[in-house]
């Protein structure tokens, strides 16, 4: 099994925080290869400067069925002799993916100064469907700066 990692600067423009999920990394099985694949480890944290307002952002990992508008990001292999990533990246969306109801499978709230990295032992797993995977967003409130995030996954 190979590990990749995907992050928001990759590609595009970041998109600034509302009081609604803005989405920022999404993986999901592409039509080509059709695999599925499992989120390991993921770290996120405001990308800017802070709200003179203390306040907080909401992170959420949700699943998604089908690609909103975003940049392409290629998956980079952590072992340079991994062959290509069988999975579609996208990162930074000016118009958001269908995200399945009801199905946040990780969600936190944190101060905007805080920054976190989450480990996951067996995996957040998307099915070899496609364009069905799974997408890191961010919403808040107050803060209207932006967040980084990358997001490793197993294939």
């Amino acid at each position: 099994m190979a590990r990749y990692s995907t992050n928001n600067r990759m590609g595009g423009t970041q998109q600034a925080l509302t009081t609604t999920f803005k989405s920022q990394v999404s993986l999901a099985a592409a039509t080509a290869t059709l695999m599925r694949g499992s989120v390991m480890d993921i770290d996120f944290g405001p990308d800017g400067a802070p709200n003179a307002t203390d306040c907080q952002i909401v992170y959420d990992i949700s699943r998604l069925t089908s690609a909103g508008t975003a940049t392409a990001a290629v998956p980079v292999p952590i072992d340079n002799t991994s062959s290509a990533a069988g999975t579609v990246g996208q990162v930074n969306f000016t118009a958001e993916p269908t995200v399945t109801a009801a199905s946040s499978l990780y969600m936190i709230a944190l101060n905007q100064r805080a920054s976190l990295r989450v480990f996951f032992d067996q995996g957040l797993r998307w099915p070899a469907t496609n364009l069905n995977g799974l997408v890191f967003r961010a919403l808040s409130p107050t803060y209207t700066g932006n967040v980084a995030t990358t997001m490793f996954h197993d294939e």
